[in-house]
């Protein structure tokens, strides 16, 4: 089945993409993708106000005062930021404190159970009652195996695949030699085939090896929901070198088969991340997503709009803040 997706997801106290973040940023990892900075992908449907956008404006970082700013501008910042409202936020660690109407849209649901040696046991997992086929698993990976996907995102995902493409192919050879230096410009890289982001497509004409073992772990996580036959063949890794990093809304909607779920896998920083409906002008969803945290959408929450609003400072774990990839 081609271009089924894969991956999205965040990492550290630096950025995200498989999403990894960088360590002290999050690296997020999915077959879809995410952008860093406030650019919106380019399905990014229009300008207008509607109702997801309002709801993006809730959870976004308050403007940062300038180096040149007064005492009254710093404590203007101060007070915007103390008084951001996050309880309509899910938050999966603590569901017993959720306003009733928010517990009221999750549901427990029991994974199959199968064990790999990818990720740690699957105990519990939940859906959204508003967004159906969207599974929220909570971090099912070891410390070690973090790490693993961590490293394979930075160090591997990256170069001796000369086949992989990123947004430094043709500036940088990243592909033949890492550098530490160039993570800070390193915003995605894409494996299997290449999305055409102009054209909004995949093609023949664009695609390389697939690694075996993202291909392994995406379709272990299918399985444990209900998706026995996904074949991931394409992948984009999200950077996001600084928690001012945001992914604007979007759909992924150019893949040949549908009926395959996308699994997006986050390393280092909590984000908040949006998802709603069909249109823009459904509200979303907001829920907190941290670091080993892993998102399935399948079914109707594949044609769902979706964002990445806010990454919050300093929520990458220490044991990751402190690793050397």
């Amino acid at each position: 089945m081609k271009r089924q997706k894969l991956t999205e997801s965040p990492d550290g106290d630096r950025p995200h993409t498989m999403m990894l973040q960088e360590q002290e940023d999050t690296t997020q990892g999915d077959t879809s993708t995410k952008h860093c900075g406030c650019d919106a992908p380019r399905n990014y449907h229009g300008s207008e106000a509607n109702v997801f956008r309002e709801h993006e404006k809730l959870y976004r970082a308050p403007p940062q005062p300038k180096s040149n700013a007064s005492r009254q501008q710093i404590r203007a910042a101060q007070k915007a930021a103390a008084e951001q409202d996050f309880s309509n936020v899910v938050d999966f660690t603590k569901l017993d404190s959720l306003k009733p109407e928010l517990r009221s849209l999750i549901e427990e649901i029991t994974p199959a159970g199968n064990t790999s040696k990818y990720f740690g046991g699957l105990s519990k997992a939940y859906s959204v009652k508003s967004v159906p086929g969207l599974i929220f698993v909570p971090n099912p990976f070891t410390r070690a195996q973090e790490k693993y996907w961590i490293h394979r995102c930075m160090k591997n995902y990256t170069l001796n695949n000369p086949t992989n493409v990123s947004n430094l192919t043709g500036n940088k050879q990243l592909w033949t030699e890492w550098k530490q230096e160039y993570m800070s410009e390193l915003r995605w890289s894409s494996l299997g085939y290449h999305f055409q982001w102009t054209e909004r497509i995949y093609s023949e004409d664009h695609h390389g090896e697939f690694p075996v073992d993202l291909g392994e772990l995406c379709a272990e996580f299918a399985r444990e929901f209900g998706y026995p036959n996904m074949t991931a063949e394409a992948a984009i890794i999200n950077f996001y070198p600084h928690t001012r990093c945001t992914m604007g809304a979007h759909l992924d909607d150019a893949e040949d088969d549908m009926s395959q779920p996308i699994v997006s896998c986050t390393f280092g920083n909590t984000v908040i991340f949006l998802i709603g409906g069909r249109t823009r002008d459904v509200p979303p969803v907001a829920l907190y997503i941290r670091s080993g945290d892993v998102v399935l959408m399948g079914g109707e929450a594949r044609y769902a709009y979706h964002a990445i609003p806010r990454m919050m400072d300093g929520t990458c774990p220490t044991y990751l803040t402190e690793f050397n990839p």
